[in-house]
């Protein structure tokens, strides 16, 4: 009697198989990055976007006016 004839052999997943998880590991992925991207968009205030943009300093310009006033609530 040899050692193999003990052995068991499970069945191996086909091709197919591995095919399928590998595109629901990629279908998790995609939803989470969409999931990013949608609290990526629901955040961005744009108008601060064009200020950064646009004016020099101007993230420390957010409680001024458009002539320089101060409109801080204090």
């Amino acid at each position: 009697m040899s050692k193999d004839s003990n052995v068991v052999n499970f069945p191996q997943k086909s091709e197919v198989d591995k095919q399928f998880e590998q595109l629901e590991s990629q279908a998790d992925r995609i939803e989470q990055q969409r999931q990013q991207i949608q609290a990526m968009i629901d955040g961005r205030d744009f108008k601060a976007k064009q200020q950064d943009l646009t004016e020099l300093n101007g993230d420390g310009n957010r409680d001024r006016g458009r002539y320089g006033e101060d409109e801080s609530d204090s």
